[in-house]
């Protein structure tokens, strides 16, 4: 095969009518792809999972199926990347062995948080000044607003010291289910913290109360580890298995 245009930087199309015409061949587009991924993610980070024998596996029956002019389809032989939010067949994001889950107390010192959070509401109020339903927290004094921000530093490397030992920290994401209807999306108080302090955060679905309402828990990392904690998430989503669809239909009284 010759090329003017790396296989990388070919648009959908060109690719399609490469393999179509035989200008190149469904495993030559995935070994360039390949190629190009390991060039570049260990600073792109773009993939969770990457199935690279089961990639060529297929190319290699597609490319056969080329040459035999029997082509699936337009899209033929054009390799693509899935969204780890859809439904695929499920493999594991981590290596054996599986994590290991530990009780976890935090330090006292925490509970500043929920007050120094409602003072840092106040960069938020800013952008919202003048407008009407004003905040309580535009008429926040300076130096509350600073001393708040050097309670969010004092405590944001008094609890990075925890990762020391551990991937992430597993708890709930609400005090309660999810509320029935579409009013309200629950209570993110949980939640409000780690985004204070900056520490990335994700959801799992764990499962139905009695009411058959969503339950959730909620993995926190490090600051600046958001491809590790997607990562621990995936394993949990794993073991934990995803929720039953849910009923369609009228809400129950």
């Amino acid at each position: 095969m010759t090329t003017t245009v790396s296989l990388t930087e070919m648009k959908v199309r060109e690719l399609a009518q490469g393999v179509a015409s035989g200008a190149f061949t469904p495993d030559e587009v995935i070994e360039a792809s390949l190629a190009r991924i390991a060039e570049v993610e260990d600073r792109v980070r773009a993939w969770s999972i990457l199935d690279t024998a089961g990639a060529r596996a297929q190319a290699e029956a597609l490319t056969a199926e080329a040459k035999a002019g029997k082509l699936r389809g337009p899209l033929h032989g054009v390799p693509f990347g899935i969204k780890d939010e859809f439904h695929i067949a499920p493999r594991s994001a981590l290596p054996p062995p599986a994590p290991i889950v530990v009780p976890v107390t935090l330090p006292p010192e925490y509970a500043l948080t929920w007050s120094a959070a409602a003072a840092i509401g106040a960069e938020g109020a800013t952008m919202h000044a003048g407008q009407p339903g004003q905040r309580a927290t535009e008429l926040l004094p300076a130096t509350y607003y600073i001393q708040a921000r050097r309670i969010r530093t004092w405590l944001t490397e008094m609890l990075t010291k925890l990762y020391a030992d551990f991937d992430g920290l597993l708890m709930a994401v609400a005090p309660t289910p999810a509320p029935r209807g579409l009013s309200a999306t629950g209570d993110a108080s949980l939640l409000a913290c780690w985004s204070y302090l900056g520490f990335p955060a994700i959801t799992v679905n764990a499962g139905l109360s009695d009411e058959n309402l969503p339950l959730g828990i909620q993995l926190v990392g490090a600051p600046k580890t958001d491809y590790a904690l997607m990562r621990l998430g995936a394993w949990c989503e794993g073991v934990l298995g995803l929720l039953p669809p849910p009923v369609v239909g009228p809400m129950p009284a």
